[in-house]
């Protein structure tokens, strides 16, 4: 985003291309990007396409997980949605798939594709807020941590996911479930219009009252339908500072933690979006020294109404058993972003629970005995409330009526520990599943190649999904995209 935002409905056109733009794969791409049509569509911004060999393609290609490799044909990082526009033209010209790279990161590592063109779209991260409306627009680059600094000093804000620097589009497309779920309903709730270039270079503004199929698929749903440019965000009220619990209790203790937490959510207002985390806490300084290097229960809650009324609805988090430590209080908003490790890898998986019963418990606590990855962690995510007001059909997100997401994710460094802690991972999936956890969340999704089989647990019924994706992009120049979490 390099500007205010066009007013909803307003349509962009990129320059044409020579000659009829070639569908994916198509012969006409024999050249690759260096065709004449693709090459004059690229020609404005040489210096940021970079092709292997170049010193910047390498760098332009680390992801937040290392066990991602690929080798695009290039990759193209535009500074406007224009340029974006001639990216996706040229792709075509040259027959090559399109892959979008956000500002954040994503555990499968979709935003890169051996042979494909990378749409590199951390230039456009710019976000401005509209203190007349409470809305907010963010560019494809931008992290929630960029929405926050624009946002919160005026008292806004827009319910997110947990780590600020997560990418705000990755998160929106694919639902959204955070601190403030239950109090403000998903990410895509908030949603009033997404920029993106369609699958023939055109800017275009998808709204409700423009292309409402496209902006139904949009929040939920929302791979593939197209290179989004910047989303614009209804904001709710918020205090810089809000009350929060922040309770750590002993991993020996999980069974009795996580049975009583279950109980304590569902007796906690919508005000409340409480979650519980198994991991072992950094050797850090800045934690108190009984925290420091711990396998442990963290539990958090966030009050999302003024803090003197909070003490109430968040002490049952704070007395879930015996806490080890204990740092609830007012906090900002958003903590700090923490840096990527150069060397991480990463699976992990994300799947849906009606009810946090005593088997789940049992097996998620049993996960953390002997053979657990340095790295592993489960994190349990309250739903309802509002995330669950809204119709079924309003938006393309699936899973309303849950009411805990299960995540859970293996980090580790050594390219050796590759197949043991994907074994982790993976039987614990299997294990919770038999249990009666259904469902995938796509941007906890780690299973790149098989998601495509895997789409109707993500998403329901896909007929109406498919039908929207047809219309708008009937030669599949995304469809690699809309196949991919």
């Amino acid at each position: 985003m390099t500007g205010a935002a066009s007013p909803a409905g307003r349509a962009h056109t990129a320059p044409a291309p020579t000659a009829a733009p070639a569908a994916r794969g198509a012969s006409g791409g024999r050249d690759g990007l260096d065709g004449r049509a693709a090459a004059r569509l690229l020609a404005p911004l040489a210096d940021r396409v970079h092709r292997p060999g170049d010193p910047a393609y390498r760098d332009a290609l680390r992801l937040w997980n290392t066990r991602t490799a690929a080798e695009p044909a290039a990759v193209v990082r535009p500074a406007t949605a224009d340029e974006a526009a001639r990216a996706v033209l040229a792709a075509r010209e040259a027959g090559l798939e399109p892959s979008v790279r956000g500002g954040g990161h994503h555990v499968a590592g979709g935003a890169v594709r051996t042979d494909g063109v990378v749409v590199d779209m951390r230039g456009l991260d710019r976000v401005v807020l509209d203190p007349g409306t409470g809305r907010v627009t963010a560019g494809a680059g931008a992290t929630w941590r960029d929405v926050a600094a624009a946002t919160v000093p005026y008292g806004r804000a827009v319910p997110t996911g947990n780590a600020p620097s997560t990418g705000v589009v990755g998160v929106a497309l694919g639902g959204g479930i955070g601190v403030f779920t239950r109090a403000w309903g998903l990410t895509c709730d908030r949603v009033v219009r997404v920029g993106l270039v369609d699958p023939e270079g055109r800017r275009r503004d998808v709204g409700p009252d423009r292309d409402p199929d496209l902006f139904w698929l949009a929040r939920g749903a929302g791979r593939g339908i197209g290179v989004v440019t910047e989303i614009e965000f209804d904001t709710r009220p918020v205090a810089p500072e809000i009350a929060t619990a922040q309770a750590f209790y002993p991993l020996s203790d999980a069974v009795d933690v996580l049975e009583a937490f279950a109980r304590a959510v569902g007796a906690s207002p919508d005000q409340v979006s409480p979650q519980a985390t198994l991991r072992r806490l950094p050797d850090s300084a800045g934690l108190p020294p009984a925290l420091r290097g711990r396998w442990l229960v963290a539990v958090g809650a966030a009050y999302a109404g003024p803090p003197h009324e909070a003490g109430p609805v968040l002490e049952p988090f704070r007395r879930l058993g015996e806490p080890v430590a204990d740092l609830s209080g007012d906090h900002p908003v958003q903590e700090p972003a923490q840096p990527w490790r150069s060397t991480l890898r990463a699976h992990s998986f994300g799947a849906f629970l009606d009810a946090l019963g005593p088997a789940t418990v049992r097996t998620i606590a049993a996960a953390f005995g002997g053979g657990r990855p340095p790295g592993a962690s489960v994190t349990l995510r309250s739903m309802g409330g509002a995330a669950a007001e809204a119709d079924d059909d309003a938006t393309a997100f699936a899973h309303r009526r849950a009411r805990f997401l299960l995540t859970a994710q293996a980090e580790w460094d050594d390219p050796r520990d590759d197949e043991a802690c994907t074994a982790w991972c993976e039987a614990l999936e299997r294990s919770v599943r038999s249990e009666g956890a259904t469902g995938v969340y796509g941007n906890f999704c780690a299973d790149l190649e098989g998601f495509a089989a895997r789409r109707a647990d993500a998403y329901g019924a896909t007929d109406r999904i498919d039908a929207i994706l047809r219309r708008h992009d009937p030669d599949g120049v995304f469809r690699g995209m809309a196949m991919r979490p």
